[in-house]
């Protein structure tokens, strides 16, 4: 997400648009209520990029926190549902998700000071991937650590990455440097003059590679 609720309530921001280019039309799409809360986000097809591919839905308690959601697929069929849990102080501890059958799917927990989040998959009661996020300079929307596990076909696959993130002096993120990724992965942010986020580039710093990657970031209002 990369920017406070705050900063769509501010702008009236309706929805969020995020296309990728490269011959695809696919896009995700985040939609907003007057008050700047994500009510639903989704995943549209490539060929169109109108038609949603699946969608999930938030709901909100009576204080303004996401109690529950639901993930539908582009039949409009149920698919998944997740319960959040917060602490005495108000802060997210726990999102537990499960499939249509009421079989836990994914168990996320949330610690504190600094920001952990580690999210956990089951298949048949049983552990096969965990991957946790760590968020260790003051910005709670890039993680400068991401590790986990992974099993396949019988073997543990493990996976340790660290990130450098820039800063400007309204505290947004403005690059985000990837220095395991070999050559060195380089992602800048490019902000409109309303301070909402325009463009996320990704590079490489080798000057031989001039792959790139962009994505484009538009909005509705209010």
């Amino acid at each position: 997400m990369y920017q406070p609720d705050s900063i769509y309530r501010i702008n009236a921001v309706k929805r969020r648009i995020v296309s990728f280019g490269g011959g695809t039309k696919a896009a995700l799409i985040y939609s907003y209520d007057k008050q700047g809360r994500l009510t639903d986000y989704g995943l549209t097809d490539n060929e169109t990029g109108k038609r949603f591919q699946l969608k999930i839905l938030y709901n909100y308690d009576s204080t303004g926190k996401i109690n529950t959601d639901v993930e539908i697929d582009e039949d409009s069929s149920y698919n998944k549902h997740s319960i959040y849990n917060y602490n005495t102080s108000g802060q997210l501890v726990s999102k537990y998700t499960f499939d249509n059958a009421e079989t836990l799917v994914e168990k996320d927990t949330v610690t504190y000071d600094p920001l952990n989040e580690t999210e956990t998959f089951f298949h048949a009661d049983t552990i096969y991937r965990q991957q946790t996020a760590v968020y260790e300079d003051g910005y709670i929307f890039a993680y400068t650590r991401f590790y986990g596990y992974e099993y396949e076909d019988g073997k543990k696959e493990t996976w340790k990455y660290e990130f450098k993130n820039y800063l400007d002096m309204k505290k947004r993120i403005v690059q985000r440097d990837n220095s395991l990724t070999k050559p060195s992965l380089i992602v800048e942010y490019s902000y409109a003059k309303n301070g909402l986020l325009i463009k996320r580039t990704e590079r490489f710093t080798n000057p031989k590679i001039k792959q790139s990657r962009i994505q484009l970031i538009s909005y509705e209002y209010w």
